[in-house]
């Protein structure tokens, strides 16, 4: 192979990679891809692309599903604004929602740490509150962790994955999150 096809092998594995992530999709693993450079055909494995969900994302897969739902006067919050990263009025009941929202990190305890106190520093007893978190396996096996405390204080739990919303409602007896009709009406519940 000429050190041309090695540069282009690189580049377009960098690419890929880049291309991926820009999906914004959670996975684990791509395996088995296989390139044409000129006459010689590689086959490649890559082995846990690291693509992550980010903060951003999950908080406008959120919003988009309460305005399509007709919650009122939602309020967004962005980056290091105090408070909850959304804020709105349920229609119904005219309860307060309070969502926190987290990406993919490195340290999710903290995050759900961090989500849990811009939550309850806005809780009055009679607020509806929820932390939106990416449908990924260390979300999972830390809620799982921390349930029996995050029924207990009330508050809901929202999984985003591929655009689709997963629900957690405190009434569960376990961790058994379900794709709700509507998301507003399983937050009124």
């Amino acid at each position: 192979m000429r050190v041309k096809d090695k540069r282009t092998f690189v580049f377009f594995l960098s690419n890929v990679q880049l291309r991926l992530e820009q999906l914004h999709l959670t996975t684990n693993r791509v395996s088995n891809l296989t390139l044409q450079i000129g006459y010689a055909t590689f086959a490649v494995e890559l082995t846990q692309v690291a693509m992550t969900m980010q903060e951003r994302l999950v908080t406008e897969a959120i919003a988009k599903r309460l305005k399509c739902e007709g919650v009122l006067s939602l309020q967004v919050r962005c980056g290091r604004e105090h408070g909850p990263d959304r804020e709105a009025q349920l229609h119904s009941s005219r309860r307060q929602l309070f969502i926190e929202a987290n990406g993919d990190v490195k340290a999710p305890d903290s995050a759900i740490g961090v989500a849990l106190y811009q939550i309850l520093a806005r809780y009055d007893g009679q607020a509806v509150c929820d932390i939106a978190l990416p449908f990924s396996r260390k979300y999972q096996n830390l809620v799982r962790n921390i349930l029996p405390g995050i029924q207990r204080m009330g508050l809901h739990v929202i999984f985003v994955k591929d655009a689709e919303e997963w629900h957690l409602s405190p009434n569960a007896g376990r961790f058994l999150p379900s794709k709700p009709a509507s998301l507003v009406e399983a937050l009124e519940r």
